[in-house]
């Protein structure tokens, strides 16, 4: 592991970096967002071997998911059978902190698109929102530009990997600046945001457009609207899980999108049997990338939508 500044800002880097500097062969950089006034810390993971047009994962959330999509991306590349399985180069994106309170308060800044008021008490002022354009203009003018400047790596093959609120910035990148990435693979996005806010901007999208060119896939737990199943009891009350009707609004987002009939769109949604919130992360993950670099979906205990474009 090393651990390089790759951009000037006012302050010294923080002193260590957690977890994901443990990655065998990650190098750790620090970049400074101006339009956020805010640290970040790059994290980048080469494949076991670099190859001519390596795809390159973004990983948002690093300080929560980045070893777990290194996981999944290096046994993805480890099936000698499956010739289409690339080694991908995965570079994890997150606050430049060690504590975890902290980064949770600023991911609900940075991947949020509206300043909203959770009709929730106990959430409210909880956290500042409303960045998902600066984190946007950050990822896209500086990160990226970057890595690509410094690694091997295929700009056509670029994808972003989200979960719940990563997943709804997701949505917010692909409906505003769709080829920001080639693919998108997200994990029960917080389609709640804002009374559905997703589902307004692709009715938005449809209404200026006859094209959505990217490779997409989204995966949520069945259990995530049931308050008798749902798991930790402790991260969602049964009032909450009623107005998120998460599955509900992923399967209906989904629907939509198949019915636009976009040539350029390559679309699967998965409703995962005996998932949870946080249980659906690694099953969609894993699911995910096989659409995006491999053109499949392993078979498995799902829940597929008709119509979703393959």
């Amino acid at each position: 592991m090393n651990v390089t500044t790759a951009q000037r800002h006012p302050g010294p880097p923080p002193a260590h970096p957690p977890g994901a500097a443990s990655i065998a062969g990650s190098t750790v950089h620090h970049m400074f967002s101006s339009g956020l006034r805010e640290d970040y810390r790059v994290t980048v993971v080469p494949p076991r071997q670099w190859r001519p047009a390596t795809p390159v994962l973004y990983v948002l959330d690093a300080h929560a998911f980045l070893e777990t999509a290194v996981g999944a991306a290096r046994l993805l590349g480890s099936f000698g059978t499956l010739p289409d399985c690339p080694q991908v180069c995965v570079v994890g994106v997150g606050p430049a902190t060690d504590d975890f309170g902290a980064a949770m308060r600023i991911r609900g800044r940075d991947l949020t698109p509206t300043v909203w008021r959770q009709p929730n008490p106990r959430r409210q002022g909880s956290t500042e929102s409303g960045g998902a354009a600066r984190f946007l203009d950050f990822l896209t003018g500086d990160v990226i530009p970057w890595v690509e400047a410094e690694y091997p790596v295929d700009p056509m093959r670029r994808t972003l990997f989200g979960a719940s609120l990563g997943g709804l910035f997701g949505l917010y990148t692909l409906f505003h600046r769709p080829r920001a990435f080639a693919g998108y693979v997200l994990s029960s996005p917080a389609t709640w945001w804002d009374d559905g806010l997703v589902l307004r901007y692709e009715r938005a999208w449809a209404e200026r457009h006859d094209d959505l060119p990217a490779r997409v896939f989204v995966g949520v737990g069945e259990l995530e609207e049931d308050p008798e199943r749902y798991w930790p009891p402790s991260m969602a009350t049964a009032e909450e899980l009623r107005r998120a009707h998460i599955v509900s609004t992923v399967e209906t987002l989904a629907g939509r999108l198949a019915a636009r009939g976009y040539p350029g769109l390559r679309l699967r949604q998965l409703t995962l049997a005996g998932h949870h919130h946080l249980t659906a992360v690694p099953d969609a993950l894993m699911r995910g990338l096989f659409w995006v670099f491999v053109g499949s979906v392993p078979a498995g205990t799902c829940r597929p939508i008709p119509g979703t474009v393959e």
